[in-house]
């Protein structure tokens, strides 16, 4: 088994038909040009990652499930005469990329992933199995309209962001990995969102999440 130390948390949302005031607050965290450019998704994420110190060694795993939602139902709303511009906003970087590019951060490390069912499973693992001393798994959602009324899209604004490494010295939690676990028990989730990590992680819940050929990873809180 693997085990990583966590050592903080930060989320922001739930937020369900944010108020257009409050994006304008999260925009005053960057300059002005960056913040015209970003995506709510990028603003929700930037506003998670308030007061972090991500060092240029660090591992940054992302996670997401639904991405740009936004941005994605105004290019498709533009046909039968698609909108260029719509595209291009569709196809550019993902919300913490431009997080990271607006806050002129380096990382060596960048670790994306997208999915539904097991995509947090999947993104725990990879803090598990990495060799950098420090980890930040970080996971955004933003809500949609007509997308999530087709299932493909968030009903809610969302981000967090959990703080991991190798030393156990003042950790509020830990995240174990057992690639071995052959079998689901019958308190494992058969699957592990975003939002589902959201939600335990927020009111710091034991999750033990587990996938067929991947195992099973537990969290659990210490403090």
């Amino acid at each position: 088994m693997i085990t990583r130390y966590i050592h903080s948390i930060q989320t922001t949302g739930p937020f369900e038909n944010i108020d257009p005031a409050l994006v304008k607050e999260f925009k005053s965290g960057f300059p002005p040009l960056a913040a015209r450019r970003m995506t709510r998704l990028a603003l929700l994420i930037g506003k998670c990652l308030d007061g972090i110190s991500i060092l240029p060694d660090d591992s940054v795993i992302y996670a997401t499930t639904f991405s740009e939602t936004m941005c994605l139902e105004a290019y498709l709303d533009s046909f039968p005469n698609p909108s260029p511009l719509m595209f291009q906003n569709s196809i550019h970087p993902s919300g913490l990329e431009q997080v990271l590019i607006a806050r002129q951060q380096p990382v060596s490390e960048f670790l994306p992933f997208a999915g539904r069912r097991h995509v947090m499973h999947a993104a725990l693992i990879a803090a598990c199995t990495t060799d950098k001393a420090r980890q930040w798994v970080i996971a955004s959602e933003e809500q949609g309209t007509w997308l999530t009324e087709k299932g493909c899209g968030s009903p809610t604004d969302f981000a967090f962001c959990i703080g991991t490494s190798d030393s156990p010295e003042q950790a509020i939690g830990k995240i174990t990995w057992d690639p071995e676990a052959s079998d689901a028990s019958p308190d494992d989730l058969l699957a592990l969102s975003t939002f589902t990590l959201f939600q335990h992680a927020s009111a710091r819940h034991k999750v033990a999440s587990y996938c067929d050929s991947l195992g099973r990873v537990l969290i659990e809180w210490i403090a």
